[in-house]
């Protein structure tokens, strides 16, 4: 898992500037999501459930890094309630960890490992493309720059 997590993270600035944060965040979430649904062609094997363990501990590593650069973005400089919103903004990020867990063992009580990976994925894949879809409305809207960034 250590493997997985540190090269999410150096991963990032190799890729930050490929699109705009919220964006990106959400690429992160389909292309992770792809790789969840793509360990479904995977013979079930120890060397099998080693690579899903690393790469889903590195896309997820990659998400939180993401989510942070958010965060630290929406801060800003010289904000009086930074600690604040910093907190308030990384908690809500963590929502959806929560939530999957859950989510997960429904898939899992479904249709054991197959179902918890169908169903990961699937939510995570459909979430990512709703906010997509409501970023891109956003940012059509005149007044609301945040989402252009």
């Amino acid at each position: 898992m250590l493997v997985g997590g540190i090269a999410g993270c150096l991963v990032f600035p190799l890729i930050d500037r490929a699109l705009p944060l919220r964006y990106l965040y959400l690429a992160i979430g389909v292309v992770g999501s792809s790789f969840t649904l793509s360990l479904l062609l995977l013979p079930h094997t120890p060397a099998t459930f080693a690579l899903a363990l690393i790469g889903e501990n590195a896309f997820q590593s990659l998400a939180i890094t993401a989510s942070t650069a958010i965060t630290f973005d929406t801060v800003g400089r010289h904000n009086p309630l930074a600690s604040t919103t910093f907190c308030l903004m990384i908690s809500a990020f963590n929502v959806a960890n929560t939530y999957m867990l859950v989510v997960d063992g429904w898939g899992y009580a479904w249709h054991a490992v197959a179902g918890s990976y169908v169903v990961d994925a699937s939510v995570s894949l459909v979430a990512s493309i709703l906010l997509g879809i409501l970023l891109l409305r956003l940012a059509r809207r005149p007044g609301l720059q945040e989402a252009r960034r």
